[in-house]
């Protein structure tokens, strides 16, 4: 047999093919840099004494992102989990009344090499407002269940982006069931209820907090979002059912929590930050 050379053609069609493979980081940055500001105050009258505060950075390693460096004016200590979040505590020695302190946080994110796979058998198990095991969770994850994992995310993303109606901010989180059984719920339902169909067919997938970026610049805690996050072709990608995109660009989502697999007692319910009884903070 004679071995044909690929013409140019066929070579422009199969590196199309391949590009639909996987996210597309055309266009996107190679580096994105990431600014927070945080207020520290003790509104009483009297000193705060030996205080805490405690708030998520950008995350060690997500979609598309890998924290490269981090700087912080405060003194810190840095708390690292498995699910790959970076945990910044503030000790207070001392706060006078009516005193506030300013934190600066700069952090320059890269594109990150293809990583090694974590384990992933947690993000394919039930666990806090992910009931994977419920029925009606069961039934609709077989019924947009597909021939490839690919296209059953697909499939759960347009389920979930067409059929849950968005409700407006809720304080407190729901759950994928309960978003299921009302038809609505807050961008952190949408990102539920999309863990739970992808983990009851069998794709891994978590929650991820943080901020849509389109360039560097200071993230503003009221535009904090949720989305999820499935281990498609030997990395995390991101599906965002609420607002619409699947599979963007590397570094447009700034990951600041990972649903973790163990709570830290002191963020218990907290997606951003807490502190000690008494002192105030906030994220300007």
């Amino acid at each position: 047999m004679t071995d044909h050379p690929e013409s140019p053609l066929r070579r422009a069609f199969l590196a199309g093919c391949c590009a639909c493979l996987l996210p597309s980081a055309r266009g996107a940055a190679a580096t994105r840099l990431v600014r927070q500001q945080l207020i520290l105050s003790n509104p009483g009258q009297t000193p705060l004494h030996d205080a805490t505060a405690l708030f998520y950075a950008p995350a060690r390693l997500a979609a598309g992102q890998r924290l490269a460096t981090l700087d912080i004016d405060q003194p810190h200590r840095l708390i690292e989990d498995r699910a790959g979040n970076t945990l910044v505590e503030l000790p207070i020695r001392e706060l006078a009344p009516f005193a506030s302190r300013i934190v600066r946080v700069t952090a320059r994110l890269e594109i990150p090499s293809t990583p090694a796979a974590p384990d992933l058998a947690p993000y394919l198990l039930a666990s806090p407002f992910v009931e994977v095991d419920a029925p009606a969770i069961r039934a609709l994850a077989a019924s947009l269940r597909r021939a490839s994992s690919r296209e059953t995310v697909q499939a759960i993303h347009a389920w979930v982006n067409s059929h849950l109606q968005y409700a407006g901010f809720v304080a407190e989180d729901r759950g994928a069931a309960q978003a299921l059984a009302q038809g609505r719920g807050d961008c952190t339902e949408f990102a539920y209820l999309c863990v739970a169909l992808a983990r009851a067919c069998d794709i891994p997938a978590r929650m991820v907090g943080g901020y849509l970026m389109e360039t560097d610049g200071a993230v503003r805690s009221v535009t904090y979002h949720n989305w999820a996050e499935v281990w498609l072709a030997a990395q995390w990608q991101i599906v965002d059912a609420q607002r619409g995109p699947l599979f963007p660009a590397p570094l447009r989502y700034v990951a600041f929590r990972i649903q973790p697999l163990v709570e830290h007692p002191a963020m218990q319910g907290a997606h951003k930050f807490s502190a000690s009884p008494g002192l105030r903070l906030v994220m300007h």
